[in-house]
């Protein structure tokens, strides 16, 4: 019996101590944390994790970057497909979202350069959307135009993997002008060029493309090499 009552009684102070030590630990995980970001704020040279918006690097061919009017824009998706489909910004938001830290790195840049930035952002799925545009079998090769006349060709396969999506933010603001406002396309592992900003059409088709770039003798694979800031 005594037992019994000492086991009813230390019950409920295990379970105080229990939550004391996890709270203990959720408040030390917190400050570690928190010390970890100090950290990089405090060494002299040291790049932030993620890229502040306005310190992001932009690179353009053009002399003036276009503005997009969103309320007039549309993404288009045409060509080897079953169903094509024109879609306005406020659908692509109501679709799916998919957010991810992605570095982005100009294929320019030299070593210690600072032409390489982080964010986060968010999009829908380009697998998403050319599912509901319904591929057809023959297609090889996905082109991304942009409002500037701007363009490149990435691999379909590529562009079905969960990674490659279209953002319209990034750093939890909207997507900025120089960054592409309205929509962007985001593919880890690429260099910049291979990632056009002020998206407005996507177009499938069968045969090899090479853009803007490309056809001015930069590489067509554009994949990135291990690069730091």
């Amino acid at each position: 019996r005594r037992v019994l009552l000492w086991q009813m009684a230390a019950a409920p102070l295990l379970w105080i101590l229990v939550g004391a030590v996890g709270g203990f630990l959720g408040l030390l995980g917190g400050r570690l944390v928190a010390a970890g970001e100090a950290v990089f704020e405090a060494l002299k040279g040291l790049s932030l994790e993620v890229t502040p918006n306005q310190k992001f690097y932009t690179i353009s061919k053009n002399l003036f970057n276009p503005t997009v009017n969103a309320r007039n824009w549309t993404l288009k998706i045409y060509g080897l497909v079953e169903n094509p489909l024109q879609l306005s910004l406020e659908s692509l938001k109501a679709m799916p979202s998919h957010e991810e830290y992605v570095t982005f790195i100009c294929i320019s840049n030299e070593i210690g350069g600072n032409l390489i930035g982080n964010a986060k952002w968010k999009g829908v799925r380009v697998k998403d959307l050319l599912e509901g545009a319904r591929v057809k079998a023959a297609a090889h090769k996905v082109i991304f135009r942009a409002h500037d006349g701007y363009s490149t060709g990435v691999p379909l396969e590529r562009c079905l993997g969960p990674q490659t999506f279209l953002a319209y933010e990034m750093n939890g603001q909207e997507l900025p002008e120089d960054h592409g406002f309205p929509l962007r396309v985001v593919i880890p592992g690429y260099y910049g060029m291979k990632q056009p900003k002020w998206l407005t059409e996507i177009e499938v088709v069968e045969h090899d493309y090479k853009g803007y770039w490309e056809q001015r003798g930069w590489a067509d694979e554009a994949v990135v090499k291990t690069m730091s800031r």
